[in-house]
């Protein structure tokens, strides 16, 4: 019953304010914001229901149907998929893939647990697809010895391998580190499902109540398996605030959660050296080297 009175509320209101009718009741004008407070409203009671999560994941958008030269289509191009092949000591291989992403020249970050193996005679083979779109992809291997990783804190940096004059894939255009504001809109650039590239920004905030932990960063973004090892981003200056590591369904959200940068710059000497190098504060240079 809930969840067939907020479907009727969204439609009733959307189609009021669309149709120039009055909405609920004769003669009251609503304004865009009370709009979307009826839309998010009715959203929070979807959410605690099957079809709430899949019109959650719905949000989900495609890159490729972004035009040429869009700040997602340039952010696109430093990310992509990294395929996992593990093959144990039967050799019986098993794929799976995760999302990474270019930082720095022929450099990756994901997760740590995108790369664990059950067993110590278990080989791992990795490939970074970039330019995955749509149908199509550039491979190149990956070295499967980390240059850092910590498995508390989820994290992998990796290195690109290429072939003589093969040019590496880019780097991220704007390479800095900050701390997600509480309700702050974020964006995820991600492989979920095995798809190509997708960008999730609709209800995609950082939790209003923990953003500013030391260690995590949840977030309400959408995600499937596979976009493990995503950077989180904020929408309105591409601030690199976490990387993306688990999702977590509830009944009330669907909450994601990240590793914070000021966890991992606290950890890594690599990211920190990247975050100095990319920080035109000089209070920022000076903190991040201490």
């Amino acid at each position: 019953m809930l969840r067939l009175i907020a479907a009727s509320v969204v439609a009733g209101v959307a189609a009021s304010w669309v149709g120039g009718l009055p909405a609920v009741r004769p003669h009251v004008e609503f304004s865009k914001q009370r709009l979307a407070r009826y839309l998010d409203l009715a959203g929070l009671a979807l959410e605690s229901s099957t079809e709430g999560r899949r019109t959650h994941l719905a949000s989900i958008e495609r890159v490729a149907e972004f035009p040429d030269g869009t700040p997602i289509r340039s952010l696109a191009r430093s990310v992509g998929m990294l395929w996992i092949t593990i093959t144990d000591a039967t050799g019986t291989s098993v794929n799976y893939q995760c999302t990474a992403t270019v930082i720095a020249p022929a450099i990756l970050i994901t997760n740590h647990h995108c790369l664990e193996t059950k067993a110590a005679s278990d080989t791992i083979r990795l490939e970074f697809w970039a330019d995955h779109l749509v149908s199509t992809a550039v491979s190149f291997a990956v070295e499967p010895t980390p240059l850092e990783q910590d498995a508390q804190l989820d994290y992998a940096l990796l290195r690109i391998t290429a072939a003589p004059g093969t040019s590496f894939p880019a780097p991220l255009p704007r390479l800095v580190f900050r701390a997600a504001s509480p309700g702050e809109r974020l964006m995820i650039l991600h492989h979920s499902a095995t798809q190509p590239l997708q960008v999730t920004r609709t209800r995609c905030r950082a939790d209003t109540t923990t953003a500013t932990s030391e260690r995590d960063v949840r977030h309400t973004c959408a995600t499937r398996p596979g976009s493990s090892g995503a950077l989180v981003l904020t929408e309105e200056d591409h601030a690199v605030v976490g990387l993306h590591r688990a999702r977590r369904i509830r009944d009330d959200s669907v909450p994601g959660v990240a590793t914070s940068v000021k966890a991992l710059l606290g950890k890594s000497s690599l990211l920190r050296s990247l975050a100095i190098a990319g920080s035109t504060s000089a209070t920022t240079r000076q903190w991040l080297r201490h």
